[in-house]
């Protein structure tokens, strides 16, 4: 299966660390946003949720790698692997960002980080975040 560099990106994170999807959409908020201030992109278009920034496209993205057996979700909804990452050919800017975050900041850490950033705090829910 040919899997686009989004696809690519959530599995290299997950092999990193398994997360369940609240933190993995945090996670990835905080990957896509130093991309866009590095690099000026994103892999997934973000809003404002109710808890935190939501992405339609990344929701997608883990069930499309469930329906293919590339994830699964454990007992207690934590996202896991099937495969093995070494089969991956990511992108090292990306590659870089996920390590760096994933140096940085802890899980017990995620919240408190995601909920005092400036767009997250105080935006309205449902507007687009990182300017696209």
């Amino acid at each position: 299966m040919n899997l686009e560099t989004r696809d690519k990106a959530v599995v290299y994170l997950l092999s990193r660390r398994p997360m369940k999807l609240g933190h993995l959409m945090m996670t990835m908020y905080i990957i896509d946003r130093e991309l866009y201030y590095r690099h000026g992109y994103t892999l997934f278009r973000w809003k404002a949720g109710l808890l935190g920034p939501w992405s339609n496209n990344l929701y997608k993205t883990v069930k499309h790698l469930e329906k293919h057996h590339i994830i699964h979700k454990t007992q207690d909804d934590t996202l896991n692997l099937y495969t093995d990452k070494t089969e991956l050919d990511l992108n090292p800017q990306i590659t870089e960002i996920i390590e760096e975050v994933l140096k940085t900041l802890k899980p017990n850490q995620l919240e408190d980080y995601i909920y005092e950033l400036p767009e997250i705090k105080n935006t309205p829910i449902y507007t687009p975040l990182l300017n696209i």
